[in-house]
Order: structure tokens, then C-alpha cells, then sequence
């Protein structure tokens, strides 16, 4: 049989191929070569590989596109062919690469004003497409805390980060008043700044959307222990929680949280306490921190999950508590059992910069938010408990993933070898998260009860637990996937 006589099914699911899942997502890095010559075979041909080749369609945001006021953006979506064929489009709000080549004169009226014709006018063209299902806003990695320099030429400020999100949600609900629109049901937002934004935008924002996937940003700065003064490290995770999420809870069906850096222990938890997902069928979590027994509770009580993704998850076993700091946080010190005291050169009574530090925090604090003692604190959850918790209390997971890969691995597509699962798979903090062999944490003489040493060598001691306990929660939904039955 020649291919041109094959269903046009087959033959578009055969070009469907000739993209990596990679290439889908239409990165700024794309070689797209494959299904180019498919195009020039024939009409039949042109037409199936089209709809294969812009299903996704990118804003990309260049120094060239700029200048060129988005002309190539404009001249794909006139064609009938390009519109129809999209499901996905991604925006991006900024120069990926260069942020420094942002031109005064047009981000200013944008910062302040919220005035971008050009721009505004790209984004608009979302309404022309009658079969968009997925809307991606991708913002810089380089962001500024509310007390920071919003000036700052390398990284992009929450203000017109804002302005890109009121202007995605205007036109989304343009195109929502036409006749004949599909519905944006999923959204994806890459880089989103850890501080709140107004609940008018979120309420737009999230109106129709079951599919939800948030990659957040930090400020970050040099040295890392500078990181204590920002307060978005403390209040963000209790805004996911208690006011974010909340109003959308009950339509999610898939929910992706993660981030750069580990996140929802120390310093803000995210607990999930109060958040009840009874649709919710996919969840990922990445970079997730577990420091207290009862923290992933709030997984678990989700019974109609199917599947659940764990990627560079730990739970964060010894804690080196240091005043002010975990009083500025007001870090919640439930269950964890003090270890041994500070060591002794903890702080450099002649740096002038680490004084200043814990003075400034210092005069933010009541005197009775003391109550934790500094020193090395520990808690007895392991991986073993959260396995079996796993197995027993999700009788419909069938699906669960549990690995050592960044968000661009598994969201992208952009598989590489990865190393061993349970590699680092408990953490420590001392200042931030990090592996149990870090300097300032080999200072500790405690492992767990009865068992003095180094905290790194708890690894070895849960290897073998750890990993029974692993293996069976794979052989139980692998099982369950097999026969197509729930616990």
C-alpha cells in the first residue's frame, strides 16, 4: 500500500513522530528539520504536517521580534491553516537570554502605565485561534523581591511581570466572547515571582483551568545567607496555600508544583492542611522539602489520584536552627527533637556584614518568638513510612515516579541519564537546604536516636528500608496498572 492511500489518521499520526516531545514545546534552542520536507510532498501532505508542526505556536520575546514589532508572530496567524492547527501557545514576557538590551523607552510606559501597543496587540491574536486549549506565560528566571533594586537592568520586576499576566487575561476573555472558542482549560507558568498578586487577576486567571502547572522563581543572592532578609521566602508557601490554590481546588485535575530551589519546609511551609482536590487525578511535585511527620498528609488524603510524580523530593532530616532567623521566619518546630547545640564558631563576631544581618532582622521580632533554642534539631519520618503511607492510602495510584530530574526533563521531554533515585533523598539546612555531607552540618554528632555520627551517614542506614518499601510501592501500581484495579 502506497502511503498516500493510508488514512489521513495514520498519515498525521505518522508525522506526529517526526517532533520530539521536545520540540513540541517550541523552545527558543528548536532545530526543527524532520517535518519540514513533508510539507513539500504534496497539498495532502502540507495540510497534515501543519497541523502537526504549529499545534504549539511561541511568542518569542528577542531584541528582533521587538524591533520588528512581532511581524512574523502576525504573519503566521494570518494564515487559516496556522489558526486552526494551534492548541498551545506559549508567551514569553521578556528577553529569554539578554535582559540587559531592553529598551528604556518602551519598558518604562510597559512598567508604568501598562502601555505596550505592539506587544498588547501580539498577545490579542490568541483570540483568532478557535481551537486553543493550552495558554504557557513564560517569564524570566531572574527576578526582584519587593525590596529590591525594581530598577535592575538583569532581571525582570514583579511590576511588569504583572502587566503581562493583566494583559494574557484580557485577552482571554476577548476570545471567550466570541462564538465557536474552544476552552483554555490548562495554563502553565514558567518562572512565576513567589510574591502575591491581586486576586482579581488570579480569579480571571484560573476561571475555567483543571490543568494547572506552576514552576515559581526566587530572588536569588550572593552569598545565599543574604537570602534571610527576603520575606517572599517565608510568606509565599502560606499564600499558595491558604490563598492561591484554595479557590480553584475542587476543578483541578492535574496540578504541577515545583521550582529551582527546594522548597516548602524552611523557611515558609506548605503543609496543604485545609486543601481538598476531589477531582485531582495527576499531581508533581518537585523540589518539595518534607520536615515534619504529618506535612505530606495532605497528598495522601487526596484518594482520587492516579498518579503522582516525586522528582528531587527529600525529606529535610537534620536542621540547624539559628536565632533570629527562624523567628523572623516563624518556623514551626512541631515534632523535631533537638539534637545538640550550635557549633561554636556559628557566627563571625568580627564580620560586620553577618552582624548587621542578624541585627536588622533582629528588630522585627517580639522577644517571646525566641522559643526555639539555636542548635541541630532532627525528626524521625523516613522514606519508608512516606512509601508505604504511599501504597496504602492512594488505592487508585497507578502511575508513581519517583527521580532525580530537573522540570525541564520531565515537563520538557529533555531526557538525559539520570542518577540513581534515592540519591540524596534526605537533606539538610543550614542557611538553605543542601546534602547531608555539608560542611556546617558534619559539625553534628547525631544521626538518629542511640546512633551518634554524622548526619550523612543516615543514607546508608535507610538504604535498605528505604529501598524494600520503594520497590513495593512500584510493583503495587505497576500491578494495579496490569489488571486495572484499585487497592
Amino acid at each position: 500500500m502506497e502511503l498516500n492511500n493510508l488514512p489521513n489518521e495514520v498519515l498525521s499520526n505518522i508525522f506526529s513522530h517526526l517532533l520530539t516531545d521536545l520540540q513540541k514545546h517550541r523552545l527558543h534552542n528548536d532545530f526543527i528539520v524532520d517535518i519540514w520536507p513533508v510539507r513539500l510532498v504534496c497539498r495532502k501532505w502540507n495540510d497534515l504536517a501543519t497541523k502537526q508542526l504549529f499545534q504549539t505556536l511561541t511568542l518569542y520575546h528577542t531584541e528582533e521580534t521587538v524591533e520588528e514589532s512581532w511581524s512574523s508572530w502576525q504573519h503566521l496567524l494570518d494564515s487559516s491553516a496556522i489558526r486552526a492547527a494551534v492548541r498551545r501557545v506559549a508567551i514569553e514576557s521578556t528577553p529569554w537570554e539578554d535582559l540587559s538590551g531592553r529598551e528604556a523607552s518602551v519598558w518604562e510606559p510597559w512598567a508604568e502605565k501598562g502601555e505596550w501597543p505592539d506587544f498588547t496587540s501580539a498577545i490579542d491574536r490568541i483570540c483568532d485561534l478557535p481551537h486553543l486549549t493550552t495558554l504557557e506565560v513564560r517569564f524570566s528566571y531572574h527576578c526582584v523581591g519587593r525590596h529590591g533594586d525594581q530598577s535592575d537592568p538583569e532581571r525582570e520586576s514583579s511590576v511588569t511581570r504583572q502587566q503581562t499576566l493583566k494583559s494574557v487575561l484580557r485577552a482571554m476573555r476577548q476570545r471567550a466572547a466570541r462564538p465557536n472558542m474552544s476552552v483554555i482549560n490548562e495554563l502553565v507558568l514558567v518562572y512565576l515571582q513567589n510574591t502575591p498578586l491581586p486576586k482579581n487577576l488570579t480569579d480571571g486567571l484560573f476561571e475555567n483551568i483543571e490543568r494547572l502547572h506552576i514552576f515559581t522563581a526566587f530572588e536569588v543572592r550572593e552569598p545565599p545567607e543574604d537570602d534571610t532578609r527576603l520575606v517572599e521566602l517565608h510568606e509565599y508557601e502560606p499564600y499558595m496555600q491558604n490563598i492561591l490554590i484554595p479557590p480553584i481546588a475542587e476543578q483541578l485535575v492535574e496540578l504541577t508544583l515545583t521550582s529551582p530551589n527546594c522548597w516548602g519546609a524552611v523557611p515558609g511551609e506548605f503543609n496543604g492542611k485545609g486543601l481538598h482536590f476531589p477531582r485531582l487525578k495527576t499531581l508533581t511535585l518537585a523540589r518539595y522539602v518534607i520536615a515534619h511527620r504529618d506535612q505530606f498528609d495532605w497528598v495522601l488524603a487526596q484518594e482520587s489520584l492516579t498518579s503522582l510524580a516525586m522528582h528531587s523530593c527529600a525529606i529535610g532530616s537534620h536542621i540547624l536552627v539559628r536565632q533570629p532567623e527562624f523567628a523572623y521566619w516563624g518556623v514551626d518546630s512541631r515534632d523535631w527533637i533537638w539534637a545538640q547545640d550550635p557549633p561554636d564558631d556559628e557566627y563571625d563576631e568580627d564580620d560586620e556584614e553577618d552582624e548587621y544581618r542578624r541585627t536588622a532582622i533582629s528588630y522585627t521580632i517580639r522577644p517571646e518568638d525566641h522559643a526555639l533554642a539555636p542548635g541541630f534539631y532532627t525528626h524521625y519520618l523516613r522514606w519508608e513510612t512516606v512509601f508505604d503511607s504511599i501504597g496504602r492510602r492512594l488505592p487508585h495510584l497507578q502511575h508513581f515516579n519517583f527521580t532525580k530530574e530537573q522540570w525541564w526533563e520531565y515537563f520538557r521531554q529533555d531526557r538525559h541519564v539520570n542518577c540513581e533515585a534515592l540519591v540524596n533523598r534526605y537533606l539538610g539546612f543550614c542557611g538553605f537546604w543542601g546534602e547531608l555531607w555539608a560542611y556546617e552540618l558534619n559539625k553534628c554528632n547525631f544521626v538518629e536516636e542511640n546512633h551518634p555520627g554524622t548526619p550523612n551517614e543516615l543514607l546508608a542506614l535507610t538504604e535498605e528500608a528505604d529501598r524494600r518499601a520503594f520497590e513495593s510501592l512500584l510493583h503495587k501500581t505497576t500491578e494495579r496498572r496490569r489488571t486495572g484495579r484499585s487497592a
